[in-house]
């Protein structure tokens, strides 16, 4: 075991920092939603940013944390395909313990991550729903024209042709 002992406490590192980067992306999702809630749109476009630099830092983090993870079922004779659990009941306790530990404090991270941002958008979609709706109501020849996120014209009328000799 004395062999994977390096590459397990680099992975025990990968997923702290892993962790603490999911971490702050909810912190910065909650700040996100309350700047949503408040209309606050500059403050919002400042979370927009920080949410998009750490989202690039949890993909670092993960890519690093899943190259040791392969690295260290390689050298404790796991199958590359097998469960964590399988991986985890080839280690010494010590390491089996604190690996798990941080295998739960990562899901939780995870979990709030992806409840906060599930919420937040279920909002805003419910939010311009309602918008187009009630824009409609107000100028029913006129529908509001949204785009998404690519660009793309959302739930635009055609025009229509009043007269040909136009």
């Amino acid at each position: 075991m004395d062999a994977i002992t390096e590459t397990l406490k680099e992975l025990e590192a990968a997923m702290d920092g892993e962790a603490d980067k999911l971490e702050k992306m909810a912190q910065t999702g909650s700040v996100l939603r309350a700047r949503i809630l408040d209309r606050n749109w500059p403050r919002l476009e400042d979370e927009v940013g920080k949410m998009r630099t750490l989202s690039g830092e949890v993909a670092a983090w993960e890519e690093k944390r899943s190259l040791l993870y392969r690295e260290a079922r390689i050298k404790s004779g796991a199958p590359p395909e097998g469960s964590f659990a399988e991986f985890l009941a080839r280690l010494p306790g010590e390491s089996r313990e604190g690996l798990e530990e941080r295998r739960r404090r990562l899901r939780v991270a995870v979990d709030r991550v992806g409840s906060l941002t599930g919420g937040i958008d279920a909002y805003v979609r419910s939010s311009m729903r309602t918008m187009e709706k009630v824009l409609e109501e107000f100028f029913p020849p006129r529908r509001l024209r949204t785009y998404t996120r690519t660009g793309e014209v959302r739930g635009a009328d055609h025009p229509r042709v009043v007269s040909h000799s136009l």
